[in-house]
């Protein structure tokens, strides 16, 4: 089917044929800077609408020198597109989450990651912990609980991430870190399980290679992701966005369990006492998804902080 715009017509695949929105180039090459995104927020609109996959063919190029934009960030263009991200992941099999997850661990373990040095029984405590607590709170998500040290006992260092498929490793560098406070230990582990929840992994991977998670799920061929997600995953950072989204989890999950927020707040005085953590901080690339790998900001701890606070006030009140 077709769809008349505003200079333009653009064609629309859908239903029986590719269940798909295609934004064709030439579509989008009548203007380029302002006109360019209008015609992009409206073809983002429509795959949102109809809940379809996007599959958007573009070229890189200049502007005109006779383009007076004055381009702002109202444009849909700058939030819509990875918020279409959401969509694509009902399109792909939960094995193949799995299995992104499972490749991107392997990768790590023959890089950085050894196996854990932790006692067997302190490593079941600790899972114990975490089953009770999700009990108590009424929802588990899928996961599995992975324990792991630094090879070089310095990057990841103190560190805990979620993969695609429910995997969530923890070092036994974090474990030390927060010894005698399990409770903060347990806050990390929802936070990571926030992610699991909320699927972050695969959503960064759809903001960062959304091209080809639409061209697998239409076509069924995964092989290039499987084979260039573990590098996305790798060098991506989740957004503050998903970070909001990962520290409620921590703070619901707390909170079910009679634990105050303010509990967070342990881990990163803890770190920031740690010798050269800064420099660490800054020669860990390729660990952006990790909590520990970038400072918090006054946002977050202000927000562990509120939630604190407006637990207190409830239970004060008459």
């Amino acid at each position: 089917m077709s769809v008349q715009v505003p200079n333009g017509v653009v064609d629309i695949a859908v239903a029986d044929e590719a269940e798909a929105v295609r934004v064709a180039r030439q579509y989008l090459s009548y203007f380029q800077g302002r006109k360019g995104h209008e015609k992009k927020d409206r073809m983002f609109r429509l795959a949102e609408q109809w809940r379809l996959p996007l599959v958007l063919f573009a070229e890189g190029g200049g502007g005109r020198g006779s383009d007076t934009d004055n381009l702002s960030s109202n444009s849909d263009t700058f939030y819509r597109l990875p918020a279409l991200s959401g969509l694509v992941l009902q399109w792909l099999p939960p094995e193949l989450e799995q299995r992104i997850g499972q490749a991107t661990l392997e990768g790590m373990d023959r890089e950085q990651l050894a196996p854990s040095a932790l006692p067997e029984t302190r490593r079941q405590a600790l899972q114990a912990r975490v089953t009770t607590a999700l009990q108590r709170q009424g929802h588990t998500p899928d996961h599995r609980l992975e324990w792991r040290r630094s090879r070089d006992g310095q990057t990841p260092g103190p560190n805990a991430f979620a993969l695609p498929g429910g995997t969530v490793v923890v070092t036994d560098e974090l474990v030390t870190l927060l010894e005698g406070a399990d409770d903060t230990l347990l806050g990390v582990i929802g936070h990571e399980l926030g992610h699991v929840q909320h699927r972050h992994g695969m959503r960064l991977l759809t903001q960062t290679g959304l091209l080809t998670l639409v061209v697998g799920a239409v076509v069924g061929d995964y092989t290039s992701l499987l084979t260039g997600a573990p590098l996305l995953l790798a060098q991506g950072d989740y957004s503050r966005t998903f970070e909001r989204e990962a520290d409620d989890a921590a703070i619901t999950l707390l909170q079910a369990n009679g634990v105050s927020p303010l509990v967070m707040l342990t881990l990163f005085e803890r770190l920031a006492t740690l010798p050269g953590y800064r420099q660490a901080q800054a020669d860990a690339q390729g660990w952006g998804i990790a909590i520990a790998s970038h400072p918090p900001d006054e946002e977050r701890v202000a927000r562990f902080r509120a939630a604190a606070a407006m637990a207190a006030g409830l239970r004060s009140a008459p």
